[in-house]
C-alpha cells in the first residue's frame, strides 16, 4: 500500500512504489511562474514577430519543466539514498522546492554527505545538458527556454549548496562534522 499523501497535497503520478506529491502550496508559486514568464521573460527575450499568445503558451509549457528539474533533483537523493539501504515514502513538492521523505537517517556520514551531493549535482547536469542543447539551438523561443532551464537548475543547485540545515549545503555540513 502506497504511504498515504502528506495534507493538502496532490498525487502527481507514481514512480514504481515511489508516489510524487504537490502540495497545494505550489499552485502559487506555479501561477507566479506563469504570470512572470508571461509578461515579463519571454517578451523580453523574445523577438517582436513572436506574439503575446505564444510567450504565455510558452510560459504555461515551461512550469511543468520546472517541477520535472525538482523531481529529478529529489529522485537523485532517493538512488543514492536507497543504494545505502535507507527506505524512501516519496517525494512532496511545495512552495520552496521539494522534499524526498526517508524512512529512516543515513547510519555513516560518508552516506549522508552522498546522498546529500547527488541532488545539487543532478540539478547541475541538468543545467549544463541545457546549455549544451541552447548552444546548438538555432530557435529563439526555444533557446530561451533552454536558457531559462539552465539559470534555474544552476541557481537550485547553488541554493542547495548553502550550509543550512535541512538543505543539501546543511547536511553536506553535518556530514563534515559528524
Amino acid at each position: 500500500m502506497p504511504p498515504a499523501r502528506p495534507p493538502y497535497s496532490l498525487r502527481l503520478c507514481t514512480l514504481g512504489p515511489l508516489p510524487i506529491d504537490l502540495h497545494l502550496s505550489w499552485t502559487i508559486a506555479g501561477f507566479l511562474m506563469i504570470v512572470t514568464l508571461g509578461s515579463s521573460y519571454y517578451p523580453s527575450v523574445n523577438p517582436p514577430s513572436i506574439d503575446a499568445a505564444t510567450n504565455w503558451l510558452l510560459a504555461i509549457a515551461t512550469v511543468p519543466l520546472i517541477v520535472a528539474s525538482i523531481i529529478l533533483h529529489e529522485l537523485a537523493h532517493i538512488r543514492i539514498a536507497q543504494a545505502h539501504d535507507l527506505p524512501v515514502d516519496g517525494i512532496t513538492i511545495f512552495l520552496f522546492g521539494g522534499v524526498a521523505h526517508y524512512k529512516a537517517d543515513p547510519v555513516t556520514p560518508q552516506a549522508e554527505a552522498l546522498i546529500a551531493a547527488a541532488g545539487p549535482l543532478m540539478s547541475l547536469l541538468i543545467g549544463i545538458g541545457c546549455w549544451a542543447l541552447d548552444w546548438g539551438t538555432s530557435s529563439d523561443a526555444s533557446g530561451a527556454t533552454l536558457l531559462l532551464l539552465m539559470m534555474v537548475n544552476i541557481g537550485m543547485a547553488t541554493f542547495n549548496l548553502l550550509p543550512c540545515y535541512p538543505m543539501d549545503g546543511g547536511r553536506l555540513l553535518y556530514a563534515l562534522l559528524w
